[in-house]
């Protein structure tokens, strides 16, 4: 074991004893100053003000550290000194942990001038606790927005914390002690410690980040610290190409938390989206897809092939068009459109675009499933670069998975982000490879419009400029009427169906009761859900015969509907091939409920759940009863 001489420790000891003797008495003067100005004019000092006089002589102190001619002294005395300048280091940084924990960052107003700086240098040197630095930062970026302190300082800090963090610097500030295999630090023959260049990302516009906070081009930088080191400047800091995954994907996330935050929080937009698909050289047509945005409470998406499908959120409530289907599915949502758009849409949800991933989205849990268009399955986001491209910087996102179309093989793809509005530009997936060779590809170019990009905001409405397809935009417009267009009063069309066991009914069969139609679909989603409720309501009025539920099956196999009643025991009344009478009744939303009064009139017809139905039902009975009982 290595002791220290006595003659040592006295050495170490006198060391301490001199930078503790100059710590007090810089306390001892801003103490004495203090009682003189007290004196002086009359007026009182608040424990803010004195508490940013001790920041200030703290801040002297931590100075005073780092300014001692370390040259001159022999090994041990530097050894003794910077073991000092270390205690002194704690001891400062746990006093400042008192006083933001009890009067939070100190600001001028309060503490007076340069409190926020002082309490800066403290901070940047607490290197004993890098998550008290960590804890700091926010509060130190807050101060420099207020102008409290200077950006150069949140720069500084912010490439400390990284450091610790293992993460590439942002504005290569920080050169940390060269070491070896063994942890033990190098030095040059000259016996001064060896010095690693900063490893900073995005080296590229490292000058203009600098720039944006105050400080000079890097080089500048490089020489001052160079002729310090005692070693001739590099020509550039390490630039960031880490093999270290977790650091590549947790950079990646924070780019993407950015755009997902910035899509969140667009009032208005329309985007785009020509996409198109090459496999094994035959080349699809181009088709597009039509993004629009419109502030919280709208929000609208048609999309052609590969899946025609069309997504509408407005005022909380999720509309639905699929292919092939002969009206809008209509849901409500629970505070979480992405969860309700996956419950509802089945398969088709891996089609949904990234823009309405990102607005929907809460953090960036499943990023890697933004941009996939249902090209790839289990995707994860594997790194970002950021480059020029066309004059224009651009984040480049790559991810990779799996490829359905081709039996599971691996996929990759690239979502590039436009760093100046951080709107994407363009999507590529290279599906599967042979000898190098993409098996298919998928190309989504972007042409977003917003307020950010234009100064004449755009007008996002339903109107008759939109999209079209297979005819989902008048259903909409029907649907968010909330009921179906069979207008109260009228007389509702006759039908002659068969139901789940093969028995025959018309409407004329129900001349005389309240007859509750509900229009239902295994392919809805929002329909399936509600079939407890219906039977609950059947069963309710089981025994009364003025009562009848009846539910219209559209667009299943018939076969598979009345094994699936079966399996689940419910004993309402299913009408099988209902699909012809969907037009006669001006169903546009599923689930449909429409209620006929004796005589076959309309009495209320709504879009989604018959809640409303029920009520007037009710109401329908009582004074049906109170008008046959009399007065």
């Amino acid at each position: 074991m290595n002791t220290i001489p006595p003659a040592s420790q006295q050495a170490s000891q006198s060391v301490r004893e001199s930078l503790w003797r100059d710590t007090c008495r810089v306390l001892a003067l801003l103490v004495a100053s203090l009682v003189v100005v007290t004196a002086a004019t009359g007026q009182s000092v608040t424990i803010e003000q004195q508490i940013g006089k001790e920041l200030l002589a703290m801040a002297t102190a931590d100075q005073a550290a780092r300014s001692a001619d370390v040259g001159a002294m022999s090994q041990q005395e530097r050894r003794e000194h910077f073991a000092a300048a270390a205690d002194g280091d704690r001891q400062r940084a746990t006093r400042l942990q008192e006083i933001i924990d009890s009067y939070g960052w100190p600001d001028p107003q309060r503490f007076g001038e340069g409190a926020g700086e002082a309490a800066f240098l403290i901070v940047q040197h607490a290197d004993h606790d890098p998550e008290f630095q960590a804890r700091c930062l926010p509060l130190l970026q807050q101060a420099a927005e207020q102008g409290h302190v200077s950006l150069r300082a949140v720069a500084f800090l912010t490439d400390r914390v990284r450091v610790k963090q293992g993460r590439p610097q942002v504005y290569g500030t920080q050169y940390q002690p060269a070491r070896d295999d063994s942890g033990r630090t190098l030095r040059a023959e000259s016996g001064r410690l060896m010095y690693e260049l900063p490893l900073v990302e995005d080296i590229e516009w490292l000058d203009e980040r600098r720039a944006a906070v105050g400080l000079g081009p890097w080089l500048h930088y490089e020489r001052q610290m160079a002729e310090q080191q005692g070693r001739e400047p590099a020509r550039a800091p390490r630039s960031f190409q880490s093999e270290d995954e977790n650091a590549i994907h947790d950079e990646a996330m924070q780019v993407l938390k950015r755009v997902s935050r910035h899509y969140g929080t667009l009032p208005v937009m329309t985007d785009l989206i020509a996409t198109s698909f090459v496999m094994e050289g035959r080349k699809d047509e181009t088709s597009s897809i039509q993004v629009r945005l419109n502030g919280e409470s709208s929000e609208a998406v048609g999309i052609v092939p590969p899946t025609a499908l069309d997504i509408y959120l407005i005022d909380g409530t999720l509309f639905l068009g699929l292919v092939g289907a002969p009206g809008m599915v209509v849901a409500e949502v629970d505070g979480d459109p992405l969860a309700s758009a996956e419950q509802h849409l089945g398969i088709a949800f891996a089609y949904l675009p990234p823009q309405l991933w990102m607005r929907w989205t809460d953090g960036t849990e499943r990023a890697g499933e933004w941009f996939t268009f249902g090209m790839l399955d289990e995707s994860k986001i594997k790194g970002v670069s950021s480059r020029e491209i066309e004059g224009r910087r651009v984040y480049e996102i790559t991810f990779e998975g799996i490829a359905p179309l081709l039996g599971g093989r691996s996929g990759k793809g690239v979502a590039r982000i436009d760093a100046e509005s951080l709107l994407l530009a363009e999507v590529v997936i290279d599906g599967g490879t042979d000898e190098e060779v993409p098996t298919f590809r998928f190309e989504a170019a972007f042409s977003p419009l917003t307020p950010v990009v234009l100064e004449t905001p755009i007008e996002v409405e339903l109107s008759e400029d939109a999209p079209r397809y297979n005819g989902f935009m008048d259903m909409l417009t029907t649907a968010l009427a909330a009921k179906p267009t069979l207008e109260v009063g009228t007389i509702a069309p006759p039908f002659q169906l068969r139901d789940q066991h093969g028995n025959e009914h018309s409407l004329e069969d129900y001349r005389g009761q309240y007859v509750v139609l509900d229009w239902w679909g295994l392919w809805c989603a929002p329909c399936v859900e509600s079939l407890p409720h219906i039977q609950e309501l059947h069963d309710k009025y089981a025994d009364d015969d003025s009562v009848s539920v009846l539910l219209m099956n559209v667009r299943d196999d018939v076969e598979k509907t009345r094994a699936y009643l079966r399996e689940h025991e419910y004993t309402f009344t299913s009408l099988d091939d209902a699909d012809g009478m969907v037009e006669a009744y001006g169903i546009r939303a599923f689930p449909s409920v429409v209620l006929l009064g004796p005589d076959g009139i309309v009495l209320h017809a709504e879009a989604g759940s018959s809640a409303e139905v029920e009520r007037v039902l009710e109401r329908a009975l009582a004074e049906h009863k109170a008008a046959v009982s009399g007065p």
